[in-house]
């Protein structure tokens, strides 16, 4: 099949837009590299991710938004000494710790870049792009939420999970709540791999909406894509 799917994207059969192939497979997480292979975008494997408290007092703002200045979130903390990290970031090609920062709130409205390294290192990305409508006006800024998100037992299946209360996931298959939206790197134009979601449940306490974050290592960009019901 996927030799099939690649040799049409390369000599489209009679009447099959190529453009329109290559969008839908993309759209369901399909990638080939330079070679014509099929690139691995999700992990195999799955583990819950458990909110915890914050200390008293909450983290120090390391960064804010630009839009909003709320403090930025720190939506997933990567130690590659752990196993279960290493085991479903495999398929990124990541190489050391990984932290993610995001706007709790502005990613409501667009997907929000960060720029990571192997150090730790997170910082907005000037790759993210603000929509129109919030340039005519500035949203209060506000405290994101006082919780950080660990690894647990490893799930059942891939697609476990995301969108209720202990939906909170490392890897596995994303478990869109609407169409599916897998990112393409800002950079290079590849398509960014899943690598987990954070549900609502686990942070405001209401099971509505579902941060998906994905990874493109090559280019150091990782992206936070929002959805709600």
């Amino acid at each position: 099949m996927e030799a099939a799917f690649h040799r049409w994207l390369e000599r489209p059969p009679y009447d099959m837009d190529p453009a329109d192939l290559a969008r839908s497979l993309r759209r369901y997480g399909w990638d080939f590299d330079d070679h014509g292979r099929r690139r691995e975008i999700c992990a195999n494997v799955a583990y819950r991710l458990e909110p915890e408290p914050l200390p008293a007092g909450g983290a120090p703002a390391e960064q804010r938004c630009p839009w909003c200045t709320s403090p930025l979130w720190v939506a997933l903390d990567g130690d590659p000494a752990d196993p279960r990290f290493a085991a479903a970031l495999a398929h990124t090609g990541w190489r050391g710790r990984l932290r993610i920062l995001t706007c709790f709130f502005c990613t409501t409205y667009a997907t929000i870049f960060t720029q990571v390294s192997p150090d730790s290192a997170a910082t907005w990305s000037a790759h993210t792009t603000q929509p129109a409508h919030l340039k005519k006006r500035k949203p209060l800024p506000e405290d994101p939420p006082a919780v950080r998100l660990a690894p647990g037992a490893e799930r059942h299946g891939e697609y476990e999970g995301h969108d209720c209360e202990g939906g909170s996931t490392l890897g596995g298959r994303p478990g869109w709540i609407q169409d599916p939206d897998f990112p393409d790197c800002p950079a290079c134009g590849k398509l960014m791999s899943y690598i987990g979601a954070v549900a609502g449940g686990d942070t405001i306490g209401q099971d509505h909406g579902v941060h998906f974050l994905f990874l493109h290592a090559p280019c150091g960009l990782a992206a936070t894509v929002s959805q709600f019901d």
